[in-house]
């Protein structure tokens, strides 16, 4: 995630630690959630039972634990996890 800072982790870490550790802290853009995500450790054991790539976003939406979005900019978006995605953001990887 090349498009977060210091400062936005700082933010995120400020806002899970003022809810006690017990809420989820999402990153979020424009008021649309992205990442990246703090979980508490409610969800632990859920999260490791997460197959594949899908992700904790179903575990977010239902868990019934409040969510707590923190605006960061357009860097919650951009994910860059794979090389298509890597070149689109204008990096290089080399072999």
């Amino acid at each position: 995630m090349p498009g977060i800072s210091a400062r936005d982790l700082d933010r995120l870490i400020e806002a899970f630690r003022k809810s006690g550790g017990s809420a989820i802290v999402r990153a979020s853009h424009n008021g649309k959630r992205g990442n990246p995500v703090l979980l508490p450790r409610s969800l632990f054991s859920a999260v490791a039972h997460l197959e594949g790539d899908t992700g904790a976003r179903y575990l977010v939406e239902n868990a019934g634990i409040d969510v707590i979005d923190v605006e960061i900019g357009a860097g919650a978006w951009l994910d860059v996890d794979t090389r298509e995605v890597l070149e689109e953001a204008g990096g290089v990887l080399q072999d």
